[in-house]
This record gives C-alpha cells, sequence and structure tokens, in this order.
C-alpha cells in the first residue's frame, strides 16, 4: 500500500498549529502572565513541543516511506520541503 500523503498533509498542518501555540505562548516573559481564560491560557507549551517531537518523527516516517517508492527522484524534493518545515519551528 502507497503511504497516505493526506496523512503527511494533516501532520505538517498540526506541527505548523502547534507552532503557532508556542509562538502565541513565547509572547509572554512567563507563563503566570497568560490570562488563564484566553485561547492559551491552559495550554502546556512543554506538551505542546513532546506533540511536535511526535509529529515530526511520524513525519519523517511517512517521507522515509515515500522516498523508498520515488527511490532517488524524491529525495531531493522531500529534503527541500522538511528543511523549510524544520526551519519554521526551530525559529
Amino acid at each position: 500500500n502507497p503511504p497516505d500523503t493526506e496523512e503527511l498533509r494533516m501532520i505538517n498542518e498540526s506541527i505548523s498549529d502547534l507552532g503557532e501555540e508556542i509562538e502565541a505562548l513565547d509572547m509572554f516573559k512567563d507563563d503566570k502572565d497568560i490570562p488563564k481564560e484566553s485561547p492559551i491560557g491552559r495550554k502546556d507549551r512543554n506538551e505542546i513541543k513532546n506533540k511536535i517531537v511526535k509529529l515530526e518523527k511520524d513525519k519523517e516516517s511517512l517521507e522515509n516511506e515515500i522516498r523508498n517508492l520515488l527511490g532517488d527522484k524524491g529525495k531531493s524534493h522531500m529534503d527541500r520541503k522538511s528543511s523549510k518545515n524544520d526551519k519554521k519551528i526551530i525559529e
């Protein structure tokens, strides 16, 4: 069975969404300053980061599966796409 590219899209979207949550949390010097009634007020920064790490592993696994199916043809494209997404999370 071929890998599910829709799943890969959803993983990338989730990573992006979680990255935005981290950015929102980073606007506050101290987590205690975040209003608890706000949408990010009940978010756990470490839990979000752990989810990102898990999703990155899932993404890498799917990308490897795709690379294996495509052979060398898919390698450079997947590497470029991954490095762009990774850069967003790291910054």
